[in-house]
């Protein structure tokens, strides 16, 4: 699949997948790419990363994520800081999508006040 393919996909609010079992099919599409393309899974993956609402994983769930980002930088620093800046205000910003929760999102405590897929 394409990269802009799997961009449109991950545009939607509609999605039926959590975030992480998103994030965790981004990896193994950008690993199979790797393979095929002789470039690095990180950047076969930098776009479609940008796609992934981190915003939308717990606390907990974000620390374990940042721990494993550090051996190989997969997610950008200014992604993981833009999730914990959400976590740290709960604050979501009006038209970004980051903070919008899919219909496939998983509740979670710290989604109190999102909008919802549908919203």
């Amino acid at each position: 699949m394409s990269e802009s393919a799997i961009i449109e996909i991950l545009k939607s609010n509609r999605l039926l997948m959590d975030e992480l079992n998103i994030l965790q099919a981004v990896k193994e599409w950008a690993k199979i790419n790797s393979a095929v393309l002789s470039k690095s899974a990180e950047l076969i993956a930098k776009n479609v990363v940008q796609h992934i609402r981190l915003s939308l994983l717990s606390p907990d769930e974000l620390t374990e994520l940042e721990q494993n980002n550090d051996k190989n930088n997969f997610i950008p620093v200014s992604k993981m800081a833009f999730a914990w800046k959400f976590h740290a205000l709960h604050q979501s910003v009006t038209g970004d999508e980051q903070t919008r929760l899919r219909r496939g999102t998983r509740s979670r405590e710290c989604h109190q006040g999102l909008k919802k897929w549908d919203a």
